[in-house]
């Protein structure tokens, strides 16, 4: 089964030299100009590795790491600019699995890719669903939800109607599509259930809920989570990410479930 790289750089250079090597090698190259598009397609597409060229975005690439490595276990290869011992330092510290200096040859550097997801047993998919929008962070999997970092209780059905959203982030799911899911297929027509729920989760992830960030109304039609998170709000700058931002969860901090 072919391995999925995802590939991170401005310039596109790691990207087509690692699609001219990987023909032979079943590997499939997905590329991320920047940080938001990166996390777009790590959740969307599950990639087994990141490959990521921080070029001259020291700052951009390191904190770039420290989210990767808070949505999941997915390895991360660093290319680092010649005489930048301390970006290598930071790169480590904040969750790569490797770091290389460039410049680097195509042949090495698929070595280098296959040899990584040897060692990580990177042929299995990626554990764990998550989605974030703002300052929440939704473990699908695990069955959390984090606002800033602290947990929120939810009871199952609120929860359910979260994740259904969830999986479909900065999308429109229909009030017929989420009763079903929720509900039954028999609650097609019962909205009011819906705007209930909805109610509900807004009184405990809105800061104002009056005025939603998150869970938004489409008049009509139904319910989306949050503003698209790619679009909505662009890449930041050299210091910091915007466009995407996750909150550490603390060890051991989990949803508490009501019956």
């Amino acid at each position: 089964m072919p391995e999925l790289i995802l590939v991170v750089n401005v310039e596109n250079a790691t990207d087509e030299l690692l699609r001219r090597q990987s023909h032979e090698d079943s590997l499939i190259v997905l590329s991320a100009p920047d940080g938001p598009k990166c996390l777009r397609l790590l959740f969307e597409e599950r990639p087994h590795l990141v490959v990521m060229d921080l070029n001259n975005g020291h700052l951009n690439g390191v904190e770039l790491c420290r989210l990767i490595r808070h949505m999941c276990d997915t390895p991360i290869l660093c290319l680092i600019p010649p005489d930048h011992p301390e970006t290598l330092i930071d790169c480590l510290e904040s969750g790569a699995d490797e770091c290389v200096t460039r410049p680097i040859g195509g042949l090495e550097l698929i070595a280098r890719v296959l040899a990584l997801l040897r060692r990580v047993g990177a042929s299995s998919t990626p554990s764990g669903r998550r989605a974030c929008v703002g300052d929440i962070l939704i473990d699908i999997d695990a069955y959390r939800v984090t606002k800033r970092g602290v947990p929120v209780t939810l009871a199952p059905r609120e929860f359910k109607l979260l994740s259904a959203l969830a999986e479909r982030p900065g999308c429109v799911v229909s009030h017929e599509q989420l009763l079903s899911r929720v509900w039954g297929a028999e609650f097609g027509d019962d909205i009011h259930y819906l705007r209930l729920y909805v109610g509900y989760l807004r009184q405990k992830l809105e800061d104002e809920p009056s005025k939603p960030r998150y869970i938004l109304t489409e008049r009509g039609i139904g319910y989306r989570l949050g503003p698209d998170p790619m679009s909505a709000r662009p890449w930041a700058g050299s210091d910091h990410l915007t466009g995407y931002q996750l909150e550490r969860v603390g060890d051991g901090a989990t949803t508490d479930v009501q019956a």
